[in-house]
């Protein structure tokens, strides 16, 4: 099924769809030299953020994360991480973390849109997917307001990807088993249906979505870092389909039997793509060019989360069920260590600043 229309949460209308006129063009900024580099990582059990020190992995602080945390990312200067917490679909709440003086800030109240979990911060902005209402929501940072929504009308909205600029979002819709692209377009004044435009009417900027039905129970997902492509797999078929971000298709399927697949991750370099598994506990490592399963690697009882380094060296894999992070060597494919920061492990991010 494909849709090239904006589809509406089903129980009321939205009309504040990110409309704020433009969308920031991309800078580069002049980053000094980090003098705290953070690993996080978030336990469901004990309901933690656990903040280590990336370059001994020893724990500096656990600090409350909420009644059940999942997805973490951090502001673009490293120095606040947010938490989703999304309780089947029916919390409302996203953790807000001082790293600088890692203390717990007031959470981020997301009514009314419930069970927040995906989570990406892009120009001041943080985006979060809503299980239990099936939209995308966009908190302003300066504002401290949800300044647009955006329904899916897809089951299980679960996790997304935004691409740099601010102008493409791709996220995997669980219970559909389908992705949603939303592209930021300029549209013509609206025609009425008389057959032409008022002498007031304006071009305007908008959300456009287009919906691939790619296979049930997708999850995970990644852009790559030239953003040319996204990648998912599904833990029902144990396949991993490949999306052309340019045409907005699938290009590949890859019949590589990851049953229980979970989480994708690609290196920065475009070289690799790592995907693990809940129900095997693997780390399936394909080769991002030819599309080739490369290597398996059996890192626990169950993976979930997958977090790769900036200089590509190291992967760590929340391995859930075994209560550690494993710690893969990418030179030579073996696990170096196993992390232990209590029970349930999920959630990885890096905070630099």
């Amino acid at each position: 099924m494909k849709a090239s229309v904006l589809i509406f949460c089903s129980f009321f209308i939205l009309q504040t769809i990110f409309n704020t006129g433009t969308v920031l063009s991309q800078q580069t900024p002049v980053i000094a030299p980090a003098s705290h580099h953070y690993l996080l990582a978030l336990s469901k059990t004990d309901k933690r953020l656990v903040i280590m020190d990336a370059s001994d992995f020893k724990i500096i602080k656990k600090l409350p994360a909420g009644q059940d945390p999942h997805e973490i990312t951090v502001s673009q200067d490293g120095t606040t991480a947010y938490i989703s917490n999304t309780g089947s679909g029916l919390y409302h709440t996203i953790g807000v973390v001082d790293l600088t003086r890692l203390i717990p800030l007031p959470p981020i109240d997301t009514r009314p849109l419930l069970g927040p979990h995906g989570l990406a911060y892009i120009q001041n902005h943080l985006y979060f997917t809503t299980q239990g209402t099936k939209t995308i929501g966009r908190y302003n940072i300066k504002s401290k307001q949800i300044d647009g929504v955006i329904g899916t009308g897809q089951d299980r909205t679960h996790m997304l990807k935004v691409s740099r600029d601010g102008k493409h979002i791709y996220a995997t819709n669980v219970g559909s088993g389908s992705l949603i692209v939303l592209d930021y377009i300029q549209y013509p004044p609206t025609v009425t249906p008389m057959g032409y435009a008022l002498p007031t009417a304006k071009p305007y900027w908008d959300w456009h979505a287009k919906i691939l039905s790619v296979a049930a129970g997708i999850e995970g997902l990644d852009l790559s870092d030239d953003q040319t492509q996204v990648w998912t797999a599904s833990p029902e078929n144990g396949k991993v389909y490949i999306m052309d971000t340019r045409k907005e298709s699938i290009l590949d399927s890859i019949d590589a039997n990851i049953l229980g697949a979970n989480r994708v991750r690609m290196t920065q370099n475009n070289k690799y793509v790592l995907i693990s598994s809940l129900r095997t506990g693997d780390l399936y490592v394909f080769d991002y060019a030819t599309h080739k399963l490369l290597r398996k690697i059996h890192v626990g009882t169950g993976a979930s989360e997958v977090l790769i380094d900036k200089q590509d060296t190291h992967a760590f894999v929340a391995c859930t069920p075994d209560n550690y992070i494993a710690v893969v060597d990418l030179s030579n494919w073996k696990v170096t260590r196993r992390i232990d920061i209590g029970g349930r492990p999920d959630g990885l991010s890096f905070a630099d600043f």
